[in-house]
Parts: C-alpha cells; structure tokens; sequence
C-alpha cells in the first residue's frame, strides 16, 4: 500500500471546501443551498459536516450550483477516501495478509504483472471541450441532413477519392 497520505493530516471534505469557497464567502446558507438543489437541509448540512460523501450525482448537481466541474468535487472526495482508506488499520493489516495473484505472463506470484502507466493527470477543462460538443451532435443527428450527414458525406467523398 502506498503511504503517500500516511504522515500528512487528513484533507478537507468537499463539504468544508464547499461551506468554506462557495457559501460563506457569499452570503449563501446551507438551507439557500438546499432550495436551490432540490436537497433537504439535512443532506446539505451532512454533506458540509462531512457526513455523506459526495457522489457522482451530487458531483454534478454541486458542479451545476457553483459553476464548477463534477470532476473537482469527487477529486476532493477521492483524496478524503484514499486517505480514509490509507490509514486504516483493519484493512492494512488484512492487506498484508492478501498474495499476490499469479501473472498472466510468467504463471508466477513472484513475478510482477506488467506495469499499468496511468495517463498524465487531466488538467481542468481537458474533457470539457468534448462534452460540451456532445449536444451539437446529438442534435445534428436528429435533423435530417444535419451536422453528422454532412460529415459522414465529406467522409465519403476523401473515401471515394483515394479509390
């Protein structure tokens, strides 16, 4: 287990990020909050006490009422997580007695599997060009002799070129 997280005090909960960047700061109460998401006052003051975690769909909801990406939110929940789990005791300990499955290469547990190298952190805004460009489509989908026909007919023409 990594131990990256281990000597450092635990992160703040998109909750406290939350009270603390978004409603403070401007006035705005937990019960606002709630009225304007369509949460009870409950679940808006759990979340900001770090009680509930936020999910994908609270994710989206929070990103929509503060003008923000659903991806910052559950990166702040990912990092409360990672670190819950970091320094639990219980599963450490049930980890260390975990062996390691056998590669698909070697057939040894010894062996290590082949390295997986995750992509280069996604900066903000990486991903939003692309979903931001989804409606369009869709849309041009719908509509005979759309967006998407034309492509497709442009498409066939480079095609019908090479031949």
């Amino acid at each position: 287990m990594r131990a990256y997280h281990m000597n450092q005090s635990r992160p703040a909960t998109p909750g406290q990020i939350l009270e603390r960047e978004f409603l403070a700061p401007y006035g705005i109460t937990q019960t606002d909050l709630a009225t304007h998401t369509g949460w009870t006052r409950k679940h808006v003051n759990q979340l900001c006490r770090g009680r509930v975690p936020v999910t994908v769909d609270s994710a989206f909801i929070l990103a929509a009422a503060t003008r923000t990406e659903p991806e910052y939110w559950l990166g702040l929940q990912s990092a409360v997580d990672l670190w819950d789990a970091e320094n639990n005791e219980a599963l450490r300990s049930r980890l260390g007695q975990v062996e390691a499955v056998p590669s698909p290469i070697t057939g040894s547990s010894s062996t290590r599997w082949p390295t997986y190298q995750a992509p280069a952190a996604a900066q903000p805004g990486d991903r939003l060009d692309a979903v931001r460009q989804v409606p369009p489509l869709l849309q041009a989908a719908a509509r005979p002799g759309g967006q998407r026909t034309r492509h497709r007919q442009q498409l066939n023409q480079v095609i019908a070129s090479m031949r």
